[in-house]
């Protein structure tokens, strides 16, 4: 791989995961349930629950709409790199937008 190949990362919904195991993906979804020590699940835009599984435990609360980068480490998890959550205006509008 390639520094160039490394530094792609690829727009996936649920469905999608396990085409891309073991490769870097990014992801959006509502955070569901309560977020628990280095692991908070997602409901993806698709439907579909994924788990993600961070490299240190939380340090600040998570809620609401998510971008997550990671490994897709199987069919309905990832490893995750990076997340962003989004202030509650933006997320407000963010299912208006999804067919």
């Amino acid at each position: 791989m390639t520094a160039d190949e490394s530094s792609f990362r690829v727009l996936v919904n649920g469905s999608l995961l396990p085409q891309f195991v073991g490769k870097v993906v990014t992801i959006f979804g509502t955070v569901n349930g309560t977020p628990r020590g280095s692991m908070f699940d997602i409901i993806t835009t698709d439907k579909h629950l994924v788990s993600i599984t961070l490299r240190k435990p939380l340090s600040e609360p998570i809620a609401g709409l998510v971008e997550v980068h990671g490994i897709v480490k199987n069919k309905d998890s990832i490893i995750c790199n990076y997340y962003m959550m989004f202030p509650p205006d933006i997320a407000s509008t963010y299912g208006k937008f999804i067919y």
